[in-house]
């Protein structure tokens, strides 16, 4: 979906569309990576979002966690935790999964937080689990508030951890056997703070630590390689 977006926007329509300014200041400093870039050096941005349903069209976004990784490693001081103000209440089912009830209280303005997430993520690859649907969240929660679409590449570790057993044909694979949750039992991971944001940030992000090792035990070492 996020390619979709941007192929949507021809040069032309960049020169003359008047944006927010934290879509600006984002889109005017984003520099696409070179698919040269070894996966050791590249940086990532792994990054979650808690929202008050299930389908895009309609959820709005309760939190969201972030957390670089570069060099196999987190980078400890810079991380990203927002919680928003939220004039919804989410459905039975995100409930469910998140307990988060309402932000409304509590949480920071969503253009606000809209400006901080761009301001984070830079051009960053951006690295989830089930990726696609956060993705449609933060482009909704953007154009909400007179921005763009993200324009950085996105990764998503449940292909990835299917291409680790089935490199040929990873759609093939069941995605039920590839959740976060499972992933966490395949690593050894401890899900801590599991269903928030933060958390799911970084258990995410330590799945996709274990991916890459493996993923480059297999010769795959460029990002070029990871985006195929």
């Amino acid at each position: 979906m996020w390619k979709t977006l941007i192929s949507k926007i021809t040069g032309k329509q960049r020169e003359t569309q008047s944006y927010a300014t934290f879509y600006e200041n984002y889109r005017n400093s984003y520099v696409t990576p070179s698919l040269k870039t070894s996966g050791v050096d590249q940086r990532f941005v792994v990054f979650d979002t808690e929202t008050s349903g299930l389908d895009p069209k309609n959820a709005q976004i309760l939190s969201i966690g972030a957390v670089k990784v570069q060099n196999m490693s987190f980078e400890i001081a810079s991380s990203l935790s927002i919680r928003l103000k939220s004039n919804v209440i989410p459905t039975t089912e995100a409930v469910s999964i998140h307990g988060l009830v309402s932000s409304e209280q509590t949480g920071i303005e969503m253009n606000e937080a809209a400006g901080l997430f761009f301001d984070f993520i830079g051009s960053g690859v951006l690295v989830g689990h089930h990726v696609g649907f956060d993705l449609a969240m933060l482009n909704n929660l953007s154009l909400k508030h007179g921005g763009g679409p993200i324009l950085n590449m996105a990764l998503d570790t449940s292909m990835l951890a299917r291409r680790l057993d089935n490199p040929h044909d990873p759609s093939s694979l069941n995605p039920k056997e590839y959740t976060l949750d499972k992933l966490c039992k395949r690593f050894s991971i401890i899900p801590k703070a599991r269903h928030t944001a933060d958390g799911d940030a970084y258990i995410t992000a330590l799945a996709f630590i274990h991916i890459l090792h493996r993923l480059q035990a297999k010769g795959i070492h460029s990002l070029g390689q990871l985006m195929k």
